[in-house]
């Protein structure tokens, strides 16, 4: 499977949950019109180009901060409202928002890693040029 087709069945599995979460909590209510793109068209419509392993791991910090807001925002509504069912789906959703963070975590760890091998390598490189002209003109 494609990572495109992967994206878009989390996609609607991810919209499928919120919708189930949204009649939960308010049943027979449609939700609100809401008059901006999502994210996911937002970067679907523009060209993004990565120049560097790093781009991608300072967009990667961002991602990490806005699961760990969603999951600590989630949490805390879990822990105020009264309503039994209504905590367990805020807690639910706070443990999927978890569940990103780790997700993305990994893959900041795994590119780190990528940025620290090249880094190194190009170190040796310098090295080595620079022992070939020192040796050069001994």
């Amino acid at each position: 499977m494609k990572r495109v087709e992967i994206r878009e069945k989390v996609r609607e599995s991810h919209h499928k949950k919120r919708m189930d979460t949204f009649s939960a909590l308010f049943p027979g209510e449609q939700p609100p019109k809401v008059p901006f793109d999502s994210w996911g068209t937002i970067f679907e419509e523009r060209e993004y180009k990565l120049r560097s392993v790093k781009d991608y791991l300072d967009i990667l910090e961002i991602a990490m901060k806005a699961e760990m807001l969603a999951k600590e925002i989630y949490t805390y509504l879990g822990k105020i409202t009264a309503n039994v069912e209504y905590k367990r789906i805020f807690l639910e959703i706070a443990e999927d928002e978890g569940e990103h963070y780790a997700f993305v975590e990994n893959e900041y760890k795994v590119h780190s890693k990528i940025k620290a091998r090249k880094s190194l390598q190009e170190l040796v490189e310098e090295l080595e040029k620079d022992k070939n002209a020192h040796s050069a003109g001994a």
